[in-house]
């Protein structure tokens, strides 16, 4: 599996298990769209060459090149095979399969591909009502093609396997050429047309222009997947924030995009200082409706602007709002004994209750606390939380996952991480020598709960939720155990089998070149959403911590 991605949409290419999220989307009206599932030929890839900005596959006789550019793709035809161009236009969620039409025309020297879907009493139209239109346009010098209007059927064996249906659909076989040609979309046809015009006239600048950026971010590092990992998560930023994933999570969550944003200060100091300002004026919580981000998202917040503290500073301004906001976030706690207390599904565990006193919870707060403190504002919050914090989850052998539950979790690694004072060096080191014994996987992960919990469950369930956070291992939470061990002694193979096991992930498993959200606590696969900003970013975080 490839996936190219930019700003405005990506295209991901499968050569053996097919999936309904595989072709060209493009991002609009708050959602995302498809257009191609797949450019068609009847020989077998037998060598596929991925430059992070471009795709070429080689077969017997066909060279084919795919290059992504603003709400469209340029695709090479080297040897003028007959191809075939298959669609599937719809939103992403939306799989009704009544009530679509393509239309063919050409217009002003293009193929223009006219998609409607229509609302049908052939199927229940409760959760998708909207009824929408878009065009697609094709460019190509010479084009000459054959309509061919046919339906099949495409069977969807990653989805299976996934446990997410459909697990097959009707799609729309639109014609075939025999040359290279520009593919754009749109919801207004003209400026369809426009785009696929521009795009196959300036193609040889628009490839330039893509392989010069993704040179510029690769460049500071000889690091191969650590290059991948850096063009990962910039591929996965918009103007104004980062995407949490492709395919599935293309939208924006206040805790993924926080994490990750310590990863986005190197490439683009900018936008993680107007990602870290947009959530510094967000209301922290609200008595009525409930909280508008999530019970670590605050937490993860100030931890951030510290990070962007330390490597530029901040001025007056930025340190008066900060100081107010942390204020105004430990004025809105809600505390339990004299720690902080959320409520169901409100951590990054989020299938599981976890409705409590949390661990990392309690660590970032205490990390926020510190933070006031360093700004010049005093608070005893820090002083007090961490008296109540060590009296309720420290055994003197580890730390508990939540208040008066001795299961132990990788969150004890997310506490080390954002708040190393909750202990001595000495107490970290029997805390995590302990928690190692119990969570420790040999192909170098961490699983996400005791592995001998009677409800630790050892292989990945798919789209059911069963393993998520009871046994799969997750690689953000791996990279930050690995920056987390390495500033102990006596954990350095830890580390190393973390880190091989991430590298492994990222250019050997998955979507090649990036980094997927999780692995079956078993043995080692790629899993879930194979494109995952804060995997991406964590192990940018731990290769930089590696060369301390």
């Amino acid at each position: 599996m490839i996936i190219l991605a930019n700003k405005t949409g990506y295209l991901m290419l499968t050569e053996d298990k097919r999936t309904r999220y595989q072709g060209a989307y493009f991002f609009d009206n708050n959602a995302c769209w498809k257009t191609l599932e797949c450019v068609q030929h009847n020989e077998k890839i037998k060598e596929t060459t991925h430059a992070l900005w471009s795709v070429e596959r080689e077969s017997e006789n066909t060279k084919e090149g795919y290059y992504l550019a603003h709400k469209g793709i340029i695709y090479e035809n080297q040897d003028n095979k007959e191809c075939t161009l298959i669609l599937d236009c719809k939103r992403m969620d939306d799989n009704r399969e009544w009530g679509r039409t393509y239309e063919i025309s050409t217009e002003q020297q293009c193929i223009v591909v006219t998609y409607k879907k229509t609302n049908s009493n052939e199927e229940d139209n409760t959760n998708n009502d909207k009824e929408y239109e878009y065009c697609v346009a094709i460019s190509g010098e010479q084009l000459e093609f054959l309509p061919l209007q046919n339906w099949i059927k495409h069977e969807y064996e990653y989805d299976e396997k996934r446990k997410s249906p459909p697990y097959h659909r009707w799609v729309y076989e639109a014609l075939k050429f025999r040359t290279t040609v520009a593919i754009a979309y749109s919801f207004n046809k003209e400026e369809a047309i426009t785009n696929a015009k521009n795009l196959l006239q300036n193609k040889e600048a628009y490839k330039k222009q893509s392989e010069e950026k993704t040179v510029q971010i690769i460049a500071k590092t000889k690091n191969l997947a650590k290059q991948c990992a850096l063009n990962s998560i910039y591929c996965l930023t918009t103007d104004t924030a980062i995407r949490a994933g492709l395919p599935w999570f293309y939208e924006t969550w206040s805790r993924d995009e926080l994490i990750s944003t310590k990863a986005i200060i190197s490439i683009d100091k900018e936008l993680a200082t107007s990602i870290l300002k947009k959530y510094a004026t967000f209301p922290i919580a609200n008595k009525e409706n409930g909280k508008l981000i999530s019970a670590d998202a605050p937490g993860w917040l100030f931890l951030r602007w510290k990070n962007l503290m330390n490597k530029a500073g901040l001025s007056g301004a930025e340190t008066k709002i900060l100081r107010e906001r942390i204020r105004l976030y430990l004025n809105s706690i809600t505390w339990k004994d004299g720690l902080v207390f959320n409520n169901s599904n409100e951590t990054w565990m989020d299938s599981v209750e976890r409705n409590g006193c949390n661990i990392e919870v309690q660590a970032l707060t205490l990390a926020a606390a510190k933070f006031l403190n360093q700004l010049g504002e005093k608070t005893i919050i820090e002083e007090e939380l961490r008296e109540q914090t060590r009296k309720h989850f420290w055994n003197g052998k580890w730390l508990f996952d939540e208040k008066n539950d001795q299961t132990i979790r990788p969150n004890v690694f997310l506490a080390a991480y954002a708040y190393p004072e909750l202990l001595t060096k000495e107490e970290w080191t029997t805390c995590f020598q302990n928690t190692l014994k119990k969570l420790w996987l040999p192909w170098g992960g961490i699983s996400s709960i005791d592995t001998t919990d009677k409800r630790f469950i050892r292989e990945h369930t798919g789209e059911k939720p069963d393993s998520y956070h009871n046994g799969d291992s997750w690689y953000w939470i791996n990279n930050i155990t690995a920056i987390v061990l390495h500033n102990h002694k006596g954990f350095d193979k830890y580390v190393q089998k973390i880190y091989d096991a991430s590298e492994k992930e990222i250019l050997q498993m998955g979507a090649i070149g990036h980094h997927a959200e999780l692995s079956s606590a078993k043995e080692q696969t790629s899993e879930g959403c194979p494109m995952q900003a804060w995997s991406a970013a964590t192990f940018i975080e731990l290769c930089d911590e590696l060369k301390k």
